[in-house]
């Protein structure tokens, strides 16, 4: 894996958190502590991380967001054999 984003477009309410990982690491890619989903902004974590192709991503948003929208990208390669 290259890279993990979350780009927040409109704040969400406060005490939303938001994390990146998988069902089996939810904080694998990007944990609650990289992002602030109350600001309009874009979190990036570039990183070299590796994970199975059977274990798929996991957005997790909690808090009981009443408002805010944003999108997630996992960036990743496989390597040629």
């Amino acid at each position: 894996m290259l890279r993990a984003f979350v780009d927040v477009t409109t704040g969400y309410s406060a005490g939303t958190t938001i994390e990146l990982g998988t069902a089996a690491n939810a904080a694998l890619f990007m944990t609650t502590a990289q992002n602030t989903p109350q600001s309009v902004n874009l979190y990036d974590v570039f990183q070299d991380t590796v994970n199975t192709a059977a274990d798929p991503l996991r957005v997790t948003i909690a808090g009981g967001p009443s408002t805010g929208a944003g999108f997630a990208v996992v960036e990743y390669v496989t390597p040629l054999s």
